[in-house]
């Protein structure tokens, strides 16, 4: 349809330079001046502030206001972070042609000197080009037909869809299962010794467990989080606003999704502390935010009870909306990635592909959460509406990924992998140390002898089973001269019955890929090692 409205375009003489209004509106209902040279709003969690008047040395006037034009036209069908990056565009347009050449009109010239500029990266070229577009669609003037046409030939790079999730890049893809229970298990440890408080804690589950954006955490409130209570049994669920969907207001479409007990039940809690927190600064309890913190909140814009009028008539630079209030005190989106950047610099876990700290941050945490859903056999359908997407296309790249994850791993990649992944986490015990107090370790299954593999360092009982679970476990004690190299080939046989008996579902085949790591280690520490 654009396409066909350009080509129209270029059959017609432009209308020339249109005639601003005293006021526009936004998408979300923020109204503002577009004749103002500073265009400086809060709109929902955005900050969007636009400044003109840079541009006057180097734009005619009539450039300038049709430039306003087409970007008031844009606010009021894009988001105000989408607004703003086609003003940045502008400004790298600008920044790319000559102090001393003052512009009537974009031309082809002006554009391949732009194009040319190799500071410039290719997306805000074509973030530029899409502005260009517009400004056609509008047949104002101030685009040459030569600009046209050169844009018409410039086409991104193609690019695979989900590539860095297809590729598991090790840097910006998925983690893989090894690191996900390490960096899960550090992540949990923390909250539970209160080196990461409970607010941040919530913030940086729902990124890890639900996969949801930081944006999306920011815009929850208070009411969305729900309890029911069915015959004694209770449940919890989280409604999402659902983001990226061209012309959306903010929360105007939230999806469910139940949330387990355990979480639910501290996000359930921490929803009835906002309200309290935020009694009387909201119209309605269940209005309040459910994450907040004074230094990051979104400032406050009282609605005004003044007429449209009267408020243009004293101020050129007016700004206010119609429901102003609706996402106050919410923290701003990039402090939501401040305190997610803040948690996740405090887990210190290596990754057994780059031998280094895993990089942790919401995006890939997000890609590691629809991979462990693929691998765990999720429909497309389902697995598109637990990551938000409209399109099952967007979920393909994520089943494909898992398709063949089962398989990375062998008996000669385990030892390459174990020093790097640094999974065993205990430390070294000697026979002669046996007088040391902690309870015995031992596998009959595997060692009908009942020779022991260790000792355990903690005073009670821990519940989980031994001594699987022990070699990733800070509190277990192994003995050096003990038969390790027998666990390895138990869980190794193990691996390889549960590739046969579950050939579609990774997770089973993967279940114990961490202990079989946290094994090698310790073999290689004791100066052993197992023949492929």
């Amino acid at each position: 349809m654009r396409n066909g409205r350009i080509q129209n375009s270029l059959a017609v003489l432009p209308l020339g330079v249109p005639e601003l209004p005293d006021f526009a509106t936004t998408i979300s209902g923020v109204h503002f001046n577009p004749r103002a040279d500073l265009w400086d709003f809060q709109d929902g969690l955005d900050r969007v502030n636009l400044d003109f008047f840079q541009f006057k040395n180097q734009f005619s006037d009539s450039l300038i206001i049709a430039l306003k034009a087409v970007l008031m036209h844009a606010s009021q069908e894009l988001a105000p972070r989408s607004l703003v990056e086609l003003f940045k565009s502008t400004e790298k347009f600008s920044k790319s042609q000559p102090l001393t050449l003052r512009i009537e009109v974009i031309d082809e010239t002006t554009l391949r000197r732009f194009w040319g500029d190799s500071s410039v990266y290719e997306g805000r070229k074509f973030v530029f080009k899409s502005m260009i577009l517009r400004w056609v669609e509008h047949r104002y003037a101030g685009i040459e037909k030569s600009a046209l046409q050169f844009l018409r030939k410039k086409k991104p790079r193609s690019r695979v869809v989900g590539e860095s999730v297809l590729t598991w890049d090790p840097i910006s893809g998925p983690l893989t299962d090894i690191e996900f229970k390490s960096f899960y298990e550090s992540f949990v440890e923390l909250y539970a010794k209160k080196q990461i408080q409970e607010q941040p804690f919530l913030m940086a589950w729902l990124v890890t467990s639900l996969g949801i954006r930081p944006r999306q955490v920011a815009l929850l409130k208070a009411g969305d989080i729900s309890k029911k209570d069915i015959g004694g049994t209770i449940s919890y669920s989280l409604s999402i606003p659902r983001i990226k969907q061209k012309g959306q207001i903010p929360r105007d479409e939230m999806y469910e999704w139940p949330v387990l007990s355990e979480i639910g039940e501290l996000l359930y809690a921490h929803g009835q502390k906002q309200k309290e927190k935020f009694a009387g600064l909201v119209k309605a309890l269940d209005q309040s935010p459910l994450f907040s913190a004074d230094r990051y909140a979104v400032p406050f814009v009282l609605q005004s009870e003044s007429s449209r009028e009267e408020i243009i008539g004293r101020d050129s630079n007016y700004y206010f909306s119609n429901d102003a209030g609706d996402l106050s005190y919410h923290m701003a989106v990039v402090s939501v990635i401040d305190v997610l950047r803040e948690v996740f610099n405090q887990i210190d876990v290596s990754s057994e592909r780059v031998g280094s700290e895993i990089v942790l941050n919401a995006r890939r945490l997000r890609k590691t959460y629809g991979t462990r859903l693929a691998a765990d056999n999720v429909p497309a359908p389902v697995l598109a509406a637990m990551l938000g997407h409209r399109d099952i296309k967007s979920s393909k790249p994520y089943i494909a990924a898992t398709s063949r994850l089962q398989d990375r791993l062998d008996k000669t990649l385990a030892f390459e992998l174990a020093p790097l992944a640094q999974a065993f986490r205990g430390e070294f015990l000697t026979a002669q140390d046996s007088a040391s107090t902690g309870a015995i370790i031992r596998d009959l299954r595997v060692i009908p002898s009942g020779e022991q593999l260790g000792k355990c360092d903690k005073t009670g009982y821990c519940g989980y089973a031994a001594p699987v679970a022990c070699y990733t476990c800070k509190k277990f004690r192994p003995w050096k001269d003990a038969p390790h190299e027998l666990i390895f080939e138990f869980l190794w046989e193990r691996r390889k019955s549960r590739s046969a008996e579950f050939e579609k579902d990774a997770h089973m085949t993967m279940l114990h890929d961490r202990t079989i790591l946290a094994v090698a280690q310790v073999i290689l520490e004791c100066g052993g090692n197992v023949s492929s």
